[in-house]
């Protein structure tokens, strides 16, 4: 359960990381000139700061299940190492490197997020002012 859960997190960052690379005017643009990739992020992109919320609190909480179970799994010593590198790759070296399966995830999961986000439109907005999450 614990792999499932570090898998999530590193699904997470890889799809923020793949969201933010075009503006989402430039996602337009290319939306209106028929590119059908463009035209599904899109619908996603444009919620920029909701649909970064909905990524960070996916990688916060799967991040933190998966320390817990491997916390409680593995020995004092053994649970400090992999959680130190598991920590190492998912936040520091994972958003400097480039994952190109996660720009056909990101355009295959957008339908799902932009109906999540509008769906909880009345409510993500004020968290996100609640919380001051920075696209």
């Amino acid at each position: 359960m614990a792999l499932i859960l570090f898998i999530l997190t590193i699904v997470a960052i890889a799809l923020n990381k793949a969201y933010k690379e075009l503006p989402a005017l430039e996602l337009k643009r290319r939306a209106r000139k028929h590119d059908a990739r463009a035209h599904k992020i899109y619908r996603a992109a444009v919620y920029e700061k909701e649909l970064s919320l909905i990524l960070w609190l996916i990688t916060i909480l799967s991040a933190a299940g998966a320390l817990v179970l491997l916390s409680r799994d593995l020995v004092g010593w053994a649970s400090f190492l992999v959680i130190a590198v598991l920590l190492w790759l998912s936040f520091t070296w994972l958003p400097f490197i480039n994952i190109p399966p996660a720009n056909y995830l990101a355009e295959w999961l957008a339908p799902a997020f932009a109906w999540l986000i509008e769906r909880l439109h009345p409510v993500l907005p004020r968290l996100v002012n609640i919380l001051g999450h920075n696209a």
